[in-house]
């Protein structure tokens, strides 16, 4: 959500309600010369992409603090919601990037999302600019045959 603007704690009422929904919720923590932080969060959950729509997994709350920005961590923790989803059975894992967020776009790009359509609206996400653009990858468990 930092991600896609603010801090953290702009994104607080959504991390709540996620916790209370997400099937996958993954922290990064900074340790520090005290005690360990937490400076990331990201997870998933099944959501409809559209209305009336079969629920799909949609990566969701993915929130850096500012200063862990550009330093990995997004990647990392994205990396392993992906993990997270296979472990629960794998399956098509989505997310949602506002098309202006070249970065965003590039980062999912190199952990194997693929542009599937673009609109102003998925999971009920309307976009900054009108135009969001929905990724996709499959996921498979371990146990699992490599999914291409």
């Amino acid at each position: 959500m930092a991600a896609r603007g603010g801090t953290p704690a702009d994104h607080a009422p959504a991390a709540r309600r996620l916790l209370d929904r997400a099937p996958v919720l993954l922290l990064a923590e900074r340790a520090g010369s005290n005690s360990p932080r937490v400076v990331g969060r990201s997870g998933a959950t099944l959501a409809a992409l559209h209305p009336g729509a079969q629920p799909r997994w949609l990566t969701a709350g993915l929130t850096v603090t500012p200063e862990a920005q550009r330093t990995g961590v997004v990647r990392r923790l994205l990396h392993a919601v992906i993990g997270a989803v296979a472990d629960r059975g794998g399956g098509d894992l989505h997310s949602v990037v506002n098309a202006g967020n070249a970065p965003s776009l590039a980062l999912h790009a190199s952990l194997g999302l693929e542009i599937v359509e673009t609109g102003p609206r998925f999971a009920g996400i309307e976009f900054a600019g009108g135009v969001g653009v929905l990724l996709s990858r499959p996921t498979c468990p371990e146990s699992a045959p490599a999914c291409a």
